[in-house]
């Protein structure tokens, strides 16, 4: 019963939510995108600081629609941004995990993985 309640909940009605859901999602690339390279003996410095880097600017730009919103009451560039940059998080995770070996091969030739990386 506990369940059902808290998936019944989940819609984002709440804007910290919102919020949340890309940052989340951020963390776990980051996570994947570590292990990855530990795990292929790749692990870089300077290619680590690169993908923080860029996801700071998306930070950036979940803090620059959320500004849009509150001053302008541009809600629907600040929802966009957020599903922009979940999917783009969702789709980066699958490729970690695809090069992993977590995924099946139909769904990785659909994410244009080269063997190489």
């Amino acid at each position: 019963m506990i369940m059902e309640d808290i998936i019944a909940n989940l819609k984002f009605t709440n804007e910290r939510l919102a919020i949340l859901l890309p940052l989340i999602l951020i963390v776990i690339d980051i996570l994947t995108g570590v292990i990855n390279a530990w795990l292929k003996g790749k692990l870089d410095s300077s290619v680590m600081r690169k993908g923080i880097g860029h996801k700071f600017a998306e930070c950036v730009f979940i803090a620059v629609g959320i500004l849009l919103d509150v001053f302008f009451g541009l809600h629907s560039i600040y929802i966009g941004l957020i599903i922009y940059i979940s999917l783009m998080e969702i789709i980066s995770i699958a490729e970690n995990c695809a090069k992993l070996g977590f995924i099946p091969k139909c769904l990785k030739d659909k994410l244009n993985i080269k063997e190489g990386d």
